[in-house]
């Protein structure tokens, strides 16, 4: 996978994960050529590492998820563990998965653990998880800070429709504001997973999968306008939902780029990995197939030139740089590649 994707310094990095222990692998790309900042020969302690989830910036300072741990880096110190005293992790084997910048304090939402949320503080990881505690899910998918200045979070839930929560600072409470049903948001419990976040004309967009996946007239992708959800790609009672939609299962990516909303999807089978406009309220590929010069453009279509293989293949991560869209990609042997399109 090439899910971790950021800028530091200007440039564009990403992280890898591998499928052997010590795999992990952070590249830094300046426009002309890449350069390895972190793997197991360079950095003591990332030996048993296979697994960059998210990348960061703060205060000229990277930061990196990696399996169950935290590092930062400069480059007068290199990589540095980023734990308590005794190097330990607060959230024990939980996966370090999402972070953002709030207020110029670094959060990170951990999964595979109980629904939990971290602040790093003083050097220290602090829980910032009141009013996560009792839901239910295995963790936080994903972190975003909206147009509107406040935090919000995405439930990695595990029988219900999944819940978005907004960070209330003066309170430091979450508060859930969309999800079953809340501010007229989704009830499909097959929707278990925020996927991504973005911000688009002053509404928050949430992305999660698509089950029943199966073509039909529902949305996967939803906005909030501060009062009411409202799914998009609907046009009044005739749905403009692509038929090819049927196809896919994950809407895992998605940015605002120069006021044009764009969202990726694929998932099980490989094959439909690509990527969608929004357009007077028609989703318009312009990713996938062929489409542009992009990846898949002989039948199967597949991502990865190895359709037997590949049992899923998905946009990961969208992110803006240098006037261009970077889109990273999983969840595949050989699919974890970087394709750039100036839009």
């Amino acid at each position: 996978k090439t899910k971790a994707l950021g800028t530091w310094d200007g440039n564009l990095v990403v992280g890898l994960l591998g499928d052997e222990p010590g795999s992990a692998a952070v590249y830094e790309f300046n426009g002309d050529q890449w350069t390895l900042l972190g793997d197991s020969d360079l950095v003591p302690g990332w030996g048993n590492l296979s697994y960059v989830q998210v990348l960061q910036e703060h205060n000229g300072v990277l930061y990196a998820g990696i399996n169950e741990t935290t590092w930062s880096y400069t480059a007068e110190a290199g990589w540095t563990l980023v734990g308590d005293i005794a190097g330990e992790m607060p959230w024990g084997d939980g996966i370090a998965y999402s972070m953002r910048v709030h207020r110029d304090q670094l959060y990170i939402g951990i999964i595979g653990k109980p629904t939990s949320i971290y602040r790093l503080a003083g050097g220290d990881w602090h829980s910032v998880s009141n009013g996560l505690d009792f839901q239910e899910g295995h963790g936080i998918y994903e972190l975003w800070v909206h147009s509107d200045g406040s935090l919000y979070a995405t439930l990695a839930a595990d029988f219900l429709a999944t819940t978005v929560f907004r960070f209330e600072d003066e309170n430091q409470v979450w508060d859930p504001i969309g999800g079953n049903g809340i501010n007229g948001s989704w009830i499909n419990t097959g929707f278990v997973y925020g996927l991504s976040m973005t911000s688009f004309n002053g509404n928050l967009i949430v992305t999660m999968g698509r089950h029943p996946q199966t073509n039909g007239e529902f949305s996967s992708i939803w906005a909030f306008d501060g009062e009411q959800w409202s799914p998009l790609g609907l046009n009044n009672e005739i749905s403009n939902i692509p038929v090819s939609w049927g196809n896919l299962n994950n809407f895992n990516a998605s940015i605002d780029f120069n006021g044009t909303l764009l969202v990726g999807g694929g998932g099980h089978p490989a094959g439909h990995a690509s990527i969608w406009a929004l357009e007077q309220d028609t989703w318009i590929p312009i990713g996938g197939y062929g489409i542009l010069n992009s990846w898949g453009g002989e039948f199967p279509h597949s991502l990865t030139g190895n359709f037997r293989h590949s049992a899923a293949e998905y946009p990961y991560r969208l992110i803006e740089w240098r006037d261009s869209i970077i889109a990273g990609f999983g969840d595949a042997p050989g699919a974890a590649q970087l394709w750039r399109l100036r839009y």
